[in-house]
């Protein structure tokens, strides 16, 4: 029964896991999606949203001066600011109510500019830092999370569709992993079972020869001692 869980455990532990990394990246993706699309739209929701940032990061280097033993360092302070800079950036280059802007630009998207494309980056890069909170090299993996933020804004452009496409082919990929799983786990028992039978078998075979070899060893002597 041991060697049977063992197995179920480690697929248990790697469905957990996938599942968990897919539902911090979907909720931080809704989270992008509404700074994208509605907090960086107006003045008073980039206002407030700047100021309960800021408030967070002060609250968090207060603890962390506070508590010596805390586990947190300057990647908490900072995070709050490079998302506040980010709202204000995407603020400022969004042509929201631009007179110049084509009939195109306002099919439910957001009016997109260079500007705005670097406030986007930013704050997906830190949101797609704090999905992945174990980094083995803290500065290589924010250079390929910030890359890789560069790229997504470039396809998304600050469209409520396009994140909303977004949300829903992680939502696929979650139930995909909730499907998969159950299946290879499945398998994985399956081989395991039949490998413990084939051992069960040699085991058993082995028990058997050598308690033929036994016995034909006590006969053997039986007889040696019947003839003297």
């Amino acid at each position: 029964e041991a060697g049977r869980g063992e197995p179920d455990n480690v697929v248990s532990h790697m469905a957990s896991a996938t599942l968990a990394t897919i539902l911090q990246v979907a909720i931080r993706t809704l989270m992008m999606g509404a700074v994208a699309t509605f907090v960086s739209r107006f003045k008073i929701t980039v206002a407030l949203a700047s100021c309960a940032l800021l408030f967070i990061s002060y609250r968090v280097r207060d603890q962390i001066i506070k508590t010596p033993g805390i586990e947190a360092g300057n990647r908490e302070i900072v995070s709050p600011l490079i998302i506040c800079a980010g709202i204000v950036t995407m603020h400022r280059g969004g042509t929201w109510g631009a007179i110049d802007a084509t009939a195109a630009d306002y099919e439910g998207a957001t009016p997109w500019s260079w500007t705005y494309w670097l406030g986007e980056s930013l704050v997906m890069a830190v949101f797609l830092s704090n999905s992945f909170p174990q980094q083995n090299n803290k500065v290589a993996s924010s250079v390929g999370f910030l890359l890789l933020s560069v790229l997504i804004s470039l396809i998304l452009r600050g469209k409520f569709w396009r994140y909303a496409l977004l949300v829903g082919l992680e939502a696929a990929a979650a139930f995909s992993a909730m499907l998969i799983f159950p299946v290879m786990e499945m398998i994985l028992e399956e081989v395991v079972n039949e490998k413990m039978r084939k051992v069960g078998e040699k085991v058993r075979a082995h028990a058997k020869r050598a308690e033929t070899y036994a016995r034909e060893e006590a006969k053997s002597k039986t007889e040696g001692s019947m003839s003297r």
